[in-house]
């Protein structure tokens, strides 16, 4: 994405100073950001965009589980939330994690949130910062690891809805960017937990 002011979205946002200085302070805060930011400047086409972003936001969910599961053993992240279960059948577990789960939560965590955020000229940079965040606490009922898990995630969403939004100037594209990169994540985690009950 390009956060210069060339690159505002006409009366909907704005693009100040803290864009530009955000933007360098996502590398030294959240260093596994800085490369999602970079893949603008490679001009992928849509999917391949889509399976990198998915799949990139899955490794370092992974990443955060097993360093949970290694070197904050002591911290017990789940206690005082409710656990998450799946349902008994694979279908049901399909359609809620991969389909209604990401479609719900796209329109409201991506496309209402930052539609209003623009509206009210907000920097791309804080907007992409507060629907991560947002985007984290709307888990954390499942468990604070859950929200741990899920912030870059939605750090990640939020910058591809404004990116391909800026890029193709069409919130349908937008829209679908989110929702098949979270369909895809969710996707991966699935498949994952079902190979681990067998």
């Amino acid at each position: 994405m390009t956060w210069a002011a060339n690159s505002a979205l006409g009366p909907t946002t704005t693009s100040t100073a803290a864009d530009n200085w955000l933007a360098s302070f996502w590398g030294p805060a959240i260093p596994p950001m800085k490369f999602t930011t970079r893949l603008d400047s490679y001009n992928l086409p849509f999917t391949r965009y889509c399976i990198f972003a998915s799949f990139w936001t899955f490794i370092m969910s992974v990443l955060i589980g097993v360093s949970y599961r290694y070197f904050v053993d002591g911290v017990n992240l789940l206690a005082g939330s409710r656990r998450f279960s799946l349902p008994l059948q694979p279908w049901n577990q399909f359609l809620t994690y991969v389909v209604v789960g990401p479609l719900i939560e796209t329109a409201i965590s991506q496309w209402l949130l930052i539609s209003l955020l623009m509206k009210a000229k907000l920097p791309k940079s804080y907007i992409v910062a507060f629907g991560g965040v947002l985007f984290s606490l709307w888990h954390l009922h499942i468990a604070r690891l859950s929200a741990i898990n899920t912030l870059f995630l939605g750090f990640v969403l939020c910058y591809s809805y404004i990116y391909w939004l800026e890029r193709t100037r069409s919130t349908r594209m937008a829209f679908e960017a989110a929702l098949l990169i979270h369909a895809a994540h969710n996707s991966y985690h699935l498949v994952l937990m079902l190979w681990q009950r067998v």
